[in-house]
């Protein structure tokens, strides 16, 4: 048990420090090209860029959760994961052009109009290799090599800072060239990932037959269980373009991304207990979630104090007068965040430990529905705030959706998960001072 908290304790602080500095990269680039597009071409980037993560999510069926967990439980070898998605990369991207080919029409008169159809064209041909990504950042997870996942974290935070300098600041591309950097940050990625994936099962892929059934039938109850979560949420920006256009759309996702960066740097924590969730008892794994989400949640509830009192600074400081719109939906959006943090959790507890995405489904579905008339209801009246407060109900309700079917929604786990106790304190207090000797010797180790 001591050995598995320090594995804690290091993984978290190398992850935290990963989450740090490729989000800083990643933070300078949204600026970058922020400025340099201006809010209706920022949004349009926006929709470009959330089409084909839109596609994916309807895609990947479950599949990136299936992997993690077979190598968690060393159900199957990393040689029989790694062929079985690569040939479901490939099969993703040609359902998906697919897809979009016979939906083009109906797409370029609602959710995508006003977008330039070779850029959408570019982000469906992606599809393969972000559904590929996906996996292989999930499989790097299920096999405990965080650093390996850190350092391709940080990798992809440079390239993704490199393009923007290169494509819009010196070249002056505009919107071809923040799509171009987008597109080589995802290609470079892949290919290392492939590369680490190859040499770590000896250039070796194998097919098992039972993968596939195994992979299909738990990567389907998966992705029933959370394609109408993630609809729903990507929902939201095209509902935004169709109603308010562009313009709007920009802010949204400059006040959007600022709040997701601040949602990842707790995956930090999430990644590094993730195999500690899944592979402990249950009463241990409950114990233990019920506990990180504590202490997340007092975290998050000092980082929203803080953002939501220096909002309009850091809106107009980074991003410039021009995105002013975006300081009200970032304090809205703060609600969503905490939420959203707290559920990534019980999201992991509930598929990972109890094995039954079938009571995120029961909660996701209704979400989709409720979520939907919310959307129909603000969005078109109140275009950007709308569209805001609608995130941040639909993050709630899930939460305590959640809660409930878990049957945590009582006074004694909530107190576990959202009473801050006074020992607490102590373990941050040993925590960080573990954080600290951990830092130390690695300084101390590459110094010598």
């Amino acid at each position: 048990m001591i050995s598995s908290s320090k594995g804690l304790v290091s993984n978290t602080m190398i992850g935290f420090v990963a989450d740090l500095l490729s989000y800083a990269l990643v933070f300078v680039a949204s600026i970058i090209i922020a400025r340099q597009l201006g809010p209706a071409s920022r949004g349009f980037f926006a929709i470009i860029t959330l089409f084909s993560t839109y596609l994916v999510s309807l895609l990947i069926f479950g599949i990136d959760a299936t992997a993690e967990i077979q190598l968690a439980k060393k159900e199957y070898s990393l040689s029989a994961v790694h062929m079985y998605t690569i040939l479901f990369s490939m099969g993703a991207g040609m359902i998906g052009l697919v897809f979009f080919l016979l939906l083009e029409p109906w797409l370029f008169l609602s959710a995508l109009k006003g977008v330039d159809r070779s850029f959408i064209l570019i982000t469906v041909l992606m599809i393969p290799f972000v559904v590929y990504s996906n996996i292989a950042n999930r499989i790097m997870i299920g096999m405990t090599h965080i650093r390996v996942f850190n350092l391709l974290k940080i990798l992809k935070g440079i390239l993704d800072l490199l393009g923007p300098v290169l494509f819009l600041v010196l070249l002056h591309r505009g919107l071809a060239g923040a799509v171009t950097t987008w597109m080589l940050s995802i290609l470079c990625i892949a290919a290392l990932q492939a590369g680490w994936l190859f040499y770590q099962s000896d250039w070796k892929l194998t097919f098992e037959p039972q993968i596939l059934r195994q992979s299909l039938a738990f990567g389907a109850k998966v992705h029933f269980a959370f394609l109408p979560a993630v609809t729903v949420v990507h929902l939201g920006l095209f509902f935004l373009n169709h109603y308010a256009g562009s313009a709007a759309v920009g802010y949204y996702a400059v006040a959007y991304g600022l709040m997701m960066k601040i949602v990842f740097l707790f995956n930090a924590l999430l990644n590094a207990s993730r195999s500690q969730i899944i592979g402990s008892e249950a009463k241990l794994a409950e114990s233990f979630v019920k506990r990180l989400i504590r202490h997340s949640f007092f975290l998050a509830l000092m980082a929203s104090l803080i953002i939501c009192l220096l909002s309009r600074i850091l809106i107009h400081g980074f991003y410039g007068k021009a995105y002013a719109p975006s300081t009200y939906a970032l304090i809205v959006l703060l609600l969503a965040m905490v939420a959203g943090i707290i559920t990534n959790f019980l999201t992991s507890y509930m598929v990972g430990q109890m094995k039954n995405p079938g009571l995120c489904a029961k909660a996701n579905w209704g979400i989709f529905f409720f979520g939907l008339l919310i959307y129909y209801g603000l969005v078109p009246k109140y275009g950007l705030i709308g569209t805001a407060i609608a995130t941040s109900l639909i993050a709630s309700i899930k939460l305590f959706s959640y809660l409930w079917l878990l049957r945590w929604f009582n006074l004694t786990s909530l107190r576990q998960m959202f009473w801050f106790r006074k020992d607490d304190l102590l373990s941050l207090k040993r925590f960080l001072i573990s954080a600290a000797h951990y830092s130390i010797q690695r300084v101390t180790y590459h110094e010598s």
